[in-house]
């Protein structure tokens, strides 16, 4: 009988250990905005001619109150151009309950941005619309950074697999997950994100983590025949037939922003004060051509 007692004690203080560190492993979370974490994202843009990318470090700012809450201000550092400034993205995480929430222009209002507590066969709806729809392919448990994190997979949605890793983000990036949603000829890939000076985790699907093909003279002089110039922000169209042809401005979220029709005008002065600062695509279209490119608003 004692014997038999002790086995049942043992046993009993194995399933509370057991207990006890899954509890532990439970409570721990790694958080996502955290101060000297910066996100390297490469950028493309396509359109209707070859492909450019050029890649953009994301990292925080001040906390800003905005309608009660305190969010986080994203601050974008355009490598090329050798300037930081704000991305117009503001975030905000609640540990607690393991999610993290964006105010975005496409809703209009306060999105879920990432949520970790999902798990295989959930879903979760962007701007509440049925056609924006993830669902979770699986869930693993991975060493990165010799930390075991949570990573959410996806199911795939029009040829993009999405993942999220618990305090890195996307692999789509920091503030760009389900781009492919709502934005067409451009897109984000997350290269790697750094803590301080350390690297903890770099995209195994990237080389590098500043990958580009374009200079500053390629991509802010000439675009198919459309120059871009700054100071004052104007875009030039070269040698292009403008008559009957609109030029539309959309956000990297994919809102249009402003349309114009040309009716032969060459040369159009953008506005700036009417933009937030961050990277816009304009579209050209007439009769017979459609051409895409794209300018930066770094400051009012």
């Amino acid at each position: 009988m004692n014997f038999i007692k002790y086995i049942l004690y043992g046993s009993l203080v194995l399933l509370v250990s057991v207990c006890t560190n899954n509890s532990i492993i439970s409570q721990d979370y790694n958080k996502l905005i955290e101060p000297n974490k910066t996100w390297n994202v490469i950028n493309y843009v396509c359109g209707y001619a070859p492909c450019s990318w050029w890649t953009n470090a994301l990292t925080f700012g001040k906390d800003t109150l905005i309608n009660g809450k305190t969010y986080s201000e994203v601050l974008e550092n355009w490598w090329i151009l050798g300037d930081l400034g704000p991305s117009g993205y503001f975030i905000r995480e609640d540990t607690i309950a393991r999610k993290t929430f964006m105010l975005d222009y496409t809703c209009m209002d306060e999105i879920l941005l990432y949520d970790f507590t999902l798990e295989e066969g959930d879903s979760l709806l962007f701007c509440d619309n049925s056609d924006f729809l993830l669902i979770v392919d699986s869930v693993r448990y991975n060493l990165i950074n010799n930390e075991t994190r949570k990573c959410i997979y996806f199911n795939n949605r029009f040829g993009f697999d999405e993942y999220w890793i618990e305090g890195i983000g996307s692999n789509c990036g920091l503030v760009y997950s389900r781009f492919y949603f709502y934005l067409v000829d451009a897109g984000y890939q997350l290269a790697c994100v750094f803590f301080q000076d350390s690297l903890i985790f770099q995209n195994p699907d990237v080389t590098s983590c500043n990958e580009s093909n374009v200079s500053i003279e390629d991509k802010y002089t000439s675009i198919h025949n459309i120059l871009v110039t700054y100071n004052p922000l104007m875009i030039v169209f070269d040698n292009i037939n403008t008559s009957n042809s609109i030029l539309n401005i959309y956000g990297t979220n994919g809102v249009l922003h402003e349309q114009i029709f040309l009716n032969g005008i060459k040369e159009i002065s953008i506005n700036e004060g009417k933009y937030k600062p961050g990277l816009y695509i304009f579209r050209f279209q007439s009769q017979n051509l459609v051409l895409q490119g794209e300018f930066l608003i770094l400051s009012r």
